[in-house]
């Protein structure tokens, strides 16, 4: 588990280097770039933020195709302090029953808390390609999932907040017919940067990185998303 901060002018997006396929969309035309420590940048998304936008990134354990903006909030608060955990039934609901594909795909959060989320992937055939492997797409729409996930469970803190997916890239590494997991936290260093950001500035960006992982801990894919958190009055709407 790593972090590192950088500042920049403007929102920025990462590109991460393909390995043996690469899987990607984008509806804004975006270009990317990978944030370094160094804070270089380079061309920014389409989306239009303010010029003191602050960029945060994070590397998380166990733990990326382009992604059009996708919000993910919640009113539930998860403190800095971690006195408050996200209700998982909520988020549960949120993110999965809401979500017919998701669903359909059989995706399941099995842990969501101050420690980080834990999630998996059943393997069955609705979700494999014509070789019997889990398909691409299924991978990707599991890691996105879990970014989510982890995301809308750490920086949903203080205050209300809008979690953004702005952009994504995944990198596949070998097939997979097996049950897939994906585990992930957020650093609290990392945690304390972002809720300042938004507390001062509105907004803040970080990146949260994932590894899809089968039962004998193979490396089937790495995920790397671009989470844009802002400022927000609008609630979740709880499960019923």
């Amino acid at each position: 588990m790593c972090a590192s901060i950088s500042r920049s002018s403007g929102l920025r997006a990462p590109i991460s280097r393909a390995v043996s396929a690469r899987h990607s969309s984008t509806k804004s035309r975006a270009s990317s770039n990978r944030i370094a420590r160094s804070g270089r940048t380079s061309a920014g998304s389409s989306h239009r933020f303010s010029p003191k936008a602050t960029d945060r990134s994070a590397c998380t354990a166990n733990g990326a195709s382009s992604s059009s903006p996708k919000a993910h909030s919640t009113s539930s608060r998860c403190a800095s302090t971690r006195e408050m955990q996200l209700d998982l039934t909520t988020l549960r609901h949120y993110l999965i029953d809401t979500s017919p594909w998701i669903r359909d795909a059989g995706i399941i959060i099995e842990q969501a808390g101050p420690d980080g989320c834990r999630l998996r992937l059943p393997f069955s055939e609705r979700v494999c390609n014509p070789f019997g492997a889990v398909h691409a797409g299924a991978l990707y729409s599991f890691a996105e999932t879990a970014a989510a996930a982890i995301a809308v469970t750490a920086f949903d803190m203080s205050g209300g907040r809008d979690v953004l997916m702005q952009q994504g890239a995944i990198e596949y590494h070998a097939i997979a017919r097996d049950d897939l997991t994906i585990d992930g936290a957020v650093d609290a260093e990392t945690i304390a940067s972002v809720d300042a950001a938004v507390r001062d500035e509105g907004r803040a960006r970080t990146t949260l990185t994932l590894s899809l992982r089968t039962g004998d801990d193979t490396n089937v894919a790495t995920a790397t998303f671009t989470v844009y958190v802002r400022a927000t009055e609008r609630p979740l709407r709880s499960a019923d």
